[in-house]
């Protein structure tokens, strides 16, 4: 089993089925896809229990900031992880979380999430243009 690349291909995302039992497929492709582009992905706000309405007012308002849009992850991989485990809410509320779940002992961590490995393999598209030009339209 095969597929041919083309220009449209932009990135292969390879990941053990952790990651799959945290994001479906559609949301790991815009995530990736995002971040590429160099925007940052605003997951739907769900405030955590208890959160006073003054703290949604300033979690809204960073998220509403120019600044915010930018990516902070520094790879795709890492930006899958934090998304998969840090879920929403304030960056500092994610990275909170990822921090408590990956602190885990190996024995406790079972419970709560499977082993999550990701590589994202991003394609060249210059290559791959001029590839599907030297082989021909049969070849495409």
């Amino acid at each position: 089993l095969y597929r041919r690349l083309t220009p449209n291909d932009r990135f292969l995302v390879i990941a053990t089925d952790g990651l799959w039992d945290c994001l479906d497929p559609d949301t790991a492709v815009r995530l990736v896809n995002d971040h590429t582009l160099g925007t940052q992905t605003l997951n739907t706000y769900v405030p955590i229990a208890g959160t006073t309405l003054a703290q949604v007012h300033e979690e809204l308002k960073l998220r509403q900031e120019g600044t915010s849009k930018k990516p902070l992850d520094e790879n795709s991989a890492t930006h899958l992880l934090r998304h998969a485990l840090g879920g929403s809410g304030s960056i500092a509320t994610q990275y909170l979380r990822l921090i408590e779940l990956l602190q885990l002992p190996p024995h406790v961590a079972r419970r709560y999430r499977d082993d999550i490995t990701i590589i994202v393999v991003h394609f060249d598209q210059k290559y791959l243009e001029a590839f599907q030009e030297a082989a021909g339209p049969s070849q495409a």
